[in-house]
This record gives C-alpha cells, structure tokens and sequence, in this order.
C-alpha cells in the first residue's frame, strides 16, 4: 500500500517535469530526473507486483497443497526423519504417540501448529524480505541510471552539438550500457512474472535478479566487444548500433543460459568440460520424467544423483525448486527403487514396479493372498473335520463317505495353493498374476525380473527402510 501512494505521489509530481520533457520545451537536468524517476518506479513496480502476487496467493496455496498430505502421523514420520535433533519436536511426538485418547485430538494438533510453524520460518514470507529489499536497492540504482542515461542520450541526438543534460552519478552513458540495463530488466520481469504465475518463485531468485541487474552494463559491454563495437581494439568498423543490440539480447537471457552457452563454444574450441548426462548412468536426469529444465532446477540445490534423493527431504526439495510436491516424492519414490536394482528400473516401472512404494505394496498384497490362503486351508480342514464326524455318525450313508472325499480334496487343494503362494521358490500371487508372471519370464531368460533383481532381498531392505514406509504413506494420501 505505502509503495502504491509513493508512485501515486511521484507520478503526478512527474506529470509536469515529464510534459515539459516530452514537449521539447526543457531539458533541464530536474526534469530529465523527475520522469526517469516515475519510470524507475513504474518499472520496479511492475517486477515486485508479481513478487507480492506470489506471496500472497501462490506461497499460500502451495503451503496448502503440501501440507495436505500431512496428517499428524505422518508429520510425526517426518520430523522423525529430517528434525530429530530438535528436543521440542521429540517432545511433541512422544507426547502424540503416548497420548492413550482415541482421536488424539490435541496433541496430533500441537504437532500441525508446529509444522506450520516450521513452514513459516524456512519457506514463509519473512525469508523473502531481505532478497526483496537487495531487489529493490539495486534495481533502483541501476534502472534510475539507465532511464536518465538513455533520455540524456536521447536529447543528445535531437541536437549533436547540445552537451549531454544529465550525467547520473556524474557518469555518461553510452547507448551499449542503455540497452544492456534494460535488456536485463526484460529479462528480470519476464522470469518473475512467470515464476510468479507457476508458483516456482523463490528467495534465491530475487537475488539473482539483484546480481543480473548488477552485471548488465559490463556483460553489455562484453557481448558489444565480441560483436566488434570497439573498431579501436578490433580495428573492425561495424555500425554503432550493432553492439548496442548484442548487448540488448544477449542480456535478455540468465546467467545460466549465458554460462551454458559460453560451455558450447568452448566445447567446439576443444577445451575440456565437465561429463555429459551420456557419460553417467546415475545422474537425475536418467530417471523417467525429468528433463534439462528439472535437472538444473534439483542440481541447484545439490541435487545431481539418483542417490542423493534418497536422503533428501521433500518438502525443503519441493518448495525450493518450484517442483510439485507429489512429482518429488515419485522421483525420491524412484530413486529408492533405483539404488537396489540401477538401469533396470526402466524394465521393472512398465510391469509395475516404478518405485520402493510399489515394492512395499506387492509386499502388502502378498501379504494378504497368504492370509486368504490360509484362511481357505483352515476353512477346508474344518469343513474335513465336519464330514467325518457327520460320516461317523451315519456309517451307512454314502452320501456322506462321498463328502468326506470331496472335503479331503478341497483340502488337498487348498494346502497346495497355501503351499505355492507361501514356498520361497514360487512368485504366484493371485492379485498380480500377470505381472509376476512377466517378471518371472523376464528373469528367466535373462532380464530383469523378480529373480534377477534379488526380489526378496529388495523387499526385506525397503521394509526396513523408515524413509521408504514414509514416502509410501505420503503417496497413498
């Protein structure tokens, strides 16, 4: 509110300086600074709007989302797993887990204020303040000399002969520095506008934003020199506009797109760079939908393995790359799975098996068919049992030595199928027949299956695995 009344107030204090401006009538240093003041603001404005759109709506709704998942069980898995070195957290848990009332109302609620109170001090508003101030200091030094610059330069050419009216700082600016600050801000407003529109926004952001609007002017001049525009170091005369729009463009891309760009020319030049996605086997990359624009995003939070998600925690993950929630929990979901059978996961995720969740739930499944087979085996011998007993009773009866027969067979049958589901030289389960029996094939002749990935042994260790049951529940919400 207060940054809306102080452009109200400079813009209808500019009004007067900017007409005298526009109309050719004064050129005079104040008036010149009166209008690049108005724009300076307007052009701030435009960029800490979508800041504070963010904030205000896609902050709130993505919190909402991903604490959506969480139920006080599993919040009391999560601080468990990633802040047990918080005595107040410990506290809290015990307390819910001891608590003998049936709905655990209060002490499950103490546990989700003290989620939320986590969630507001590593990812709230308050961790947006300081980068937002860096924004706004820099960008408005920067812009306020680029806009004075750029109408000084602008007058200089109405007249030739007229000395430059203004000189921000007591410093003159060619049309190369003009175009390489607002070449930046283009490229500052575009991204966080829609970094704002996609909820990806973060306070790292705003400090890149800060470093790209320091570094215009001398990457401007950069880019400018690599074109030519400086015929006394190249000896090549080229017209003077081309440098200024090198400077232009190339300002209008990120740091990281420049860094990559400069890595593809020294590539082509033969110098050494770091190994390609190609050349490793477990970079993120290689797992099922990610793509470059992802993997940069995990890379920069020192996310560049497959075996570093199994550690990560997938809220500070989520809410740091701008990567959904439930996206992050299927790639640690992956990776979990990944460490225990590599490349072949690719193999295993078409019959099923895309993660440790979908382990954990065939485990599950095989779980309950042994109960059902059990439950069938007991339901037979006790039917046995009746038959006889009714047979003895009426030894005449051939009707009943026929059901004593039947019974033995169901019987028979039904220790068979408990037998077969429960041997651990058989995978047949009822509930997933046709995928077992694809993974089987597949091991037996020579791919990955259930056999040739050591099945057993993967099941046992993602059982134990707390990190594993976690991210299963949290996927089963």
């Amino acid at each position: 509110m207060i940054s809306v009344l102080i452009l109200v107030i400079l813009s209808t204090k500019g009004v007067g300086v900017a007409a005298n401006l526009l109309g050719g009538s004064s050129h005079r240093p104040e008036a010149v600074y009166g209008f690049a003041t108005v724009c300076t603001f307007l052009s701030l404005w435009l960029v800490m709007a979508a800041i504070f759109s963010y904030l205000n709506v896609g902050l709130k709704k993505k919190t909402e989302m991903i604490t959506g998942f969480y139920t006080p069980e599993t919040i009391a898995e999560y601080f468990d797993q990633f802040w047990a070195g918080r005595d107040a957290l410990c506290k809290s848990i015990v307390n819910y887990r001891t608590d003998p009332t049936p709905d655990k109302v209060n002490t499950g609620k103490v546990l989700e204020d003290e989620f939320q109170a986590l969630f507001a001090a590593d990812f709230g508003v308050k961790t947006f303040i300081f980068p937002a101030i860096i924004l706004l200091a820099t960008g408005t030094i920067v812009l306020f000399m680029g806009y004075a610059g750029g109408l000084g330069y602008a007058v200089s050419l109405g007249d030739p002969a007229q000395v430059v009216p203004v000189q921000p700082f007591g410093i003159k600016l060619e049309l190369i520095s003009v175009a390489a600050i607002f070449g930046a801000l283009t490229w500052v407003a575009s991204d966080v506008i829609v970094r704002s529109h996609q909820w990806t926004l973060h306070p790292s952001d705003l400090a890149w934003y800060a470093l790209r609007f320091i570094v215009a002017v001398p990457l401007g001049y950069a880019l400018a020199l690599a074109v030519g525009a400086n015929p006394a170091a190249t000896g090549v005369t080229v017209p003077p506009g081309i440098g200024a729009f090198a400077a232009f463009v190339g300002s209008m891309f990120s740091l990281d797109a420049i860094k990559k760009a400069v890595g593809t020319a020294a590539t082509r030049f033969g110098m050494p760079m770091n190994s390609s996605p190609e050349e490793r086997d477990d970079l993120i990359i290689k797992l099922a939908g990610v793509d470059d624009a992802k993997a940069q995003a995990l890379a920069t939070e020192g996310l560049s393995t497959i075996g570093q998600l199994v550690t990560a925690d997938p809220i500070r993950v989520s809410i740091r790359t701008g990567l959904s929630f439930e996206y992050v929990l299927n790639l640690i979901n992956a990776a979990l799975l990944w460490v225990f059978v590599g490349n072949a996961l690719k193999q295993l995720a078409p019959l099923g098996l895309r993660g440790a969740s979908d382990v954990l739930a065939l485990h599950e499944d095989w779980l309950r068919a042994d109960t059902q087979a059990l439950a069938t085996l007991r339901e037979a011998d006790a039917g046995l049992t009746k038959a006889k007993a009714d047979s003895a009773a009426a030894p005449a009866d051939q009707a009943k030595a026929a059901a004593v027969a039947t019974a033995e067979n169901a019987r028979t049958v039904a220790l068979d199928a408990f037998l077969a589901i429960t041997s651990a030289d058989t995978t047949v389960v009822p509930a997933h027949a046709a995928m077992i029996t694809a993974l089987t094939v597949a091991a037996k002749e020579g791919g990955p299956g259930l056999v040739g990935v050591g099945f057993d042994t993967i099941r046992g260790r993602l059982r134990a695995s707390s990190y594993a049951a976690f991210v299963k529940k949290l996927l089963d919400q």
